[in-house]
């Protein structure tokens, strides 16, 4: 209702294990409903070509990814921000997902 009356976007932060959706890429079939969904999002293997971005400070690196996704709650595709920090001492990786 904002985007429509007022013209402006929303940006907020999604939930880590948002169930986000690629584009489908692929051929459409010839009758029926066009295919909108294709792969969903794996938070642990993300594809480099949407890696915008990267950086290390105090032994943490931090991964910056950015992407248009579909989320079922949504009817327009999503401009999504997603950025993951990885501990290089210990591994552990923590991911943040915002759509704008």
């Amino acid at each position: 209702m904002v985007q429509q009356s007022l013209g402006l976007h929303l940006i907020s932060k999604l939930r880590h294990d948002s169930a986000l959706y690629f584009e489908y890429k692929g051929e459409q079939k010839k009758s029926g409903p066009r295919r909108r969904s294709g792969d969903k999002l794996n938070y642990q293997a993300i594809p480099e070509r949407y890696q915008m971005a990267t950086g290390q400070d105090k032994g943490i690196r931090t991964d910056v990814y950015q992407a248009t996704m579909l989320h079922e709650c949504f009817a327009d595709p999503l401009n999504v921000v997603i950025l993951v920090k990885t501990n290089l001492e210990s591994g552990v990786r923590t991911c943040g997902a915002f759509q704008q």
